[in-house]
């Protein structure tokens, strides 16, 4: 009879540290992805800030500089874009944007349209698409004018002609 209490003693501690092993081992599977987000949110802001400086030749340091301060890449985006449209220093036109204001009331007190922005974006849009798929730039702005999604635009296999998916 002892034999039989101790078995059954020992197995319900077994469950239990089954059941322990198994909770630990979800909880640590479980953080496992916020583990490696910690440690690419470096190198992403380091691509991040060399194509913003690529794109609006500004200073890649700075650009790590506002990143590292918190500065989200949207603000930063929006900013450099405000920049090179307004001609004012991408300091100059971060400095305006406060959480009082919107990036439209930036772009407002610094003489920028909505028409300008757009234009901005789809030669943004155009430049990039030209350096990835080696397609003609000024095809791709003439499409994205028209209305086209970037998506609607591609190349043939050689990237040398332009075609539309409609």
């Amino acid at each position: 009879m002892k034999s039989r209490n101790f078995l059954t003693k020992n197995l319900n501690l077994g469950r239990k540290n089954l059941a322990m092993l198994t909770a630990a081992l979800l909880l640590s599977c479980a953080a496992l992805p916020y583990a490696v987000q910690a440690g690419t949110a470096k190198q992403d802001s380091e691509k991040y800030a060399s194509r913003i400086a690529e794109n609006f030749k500004l200073d890649k340091a700075a650009i790590q500089q506002y990143c590292q301060k918190g500065v989200k890449p949207m603000d930063i985006r929006q900013a450099a874009i405000l920049s090179q449209i307004s001609g004012k220093s991408f300091d100059e036109v971060l400095a305006k944007k406060t959480s009082a204001n919107t990036w439209q009331d930036v772009a407002t007190s610094l003489g920028v349209s909505k028409e300008q922005m757009k234009a901005a974006r789809q030669k943004l849009m155009a430049q990039n698409m030209h350096k990835k798929l080696n397609l003609d730039e000024a095809a791709v702005q003439n499409l994205l004018q028209q209305g086209y999604h970037p998506r609607h635009c591609h190349g043939r296999p050689n990237g040398s002609e332009l075609r539309q998916i409609t």
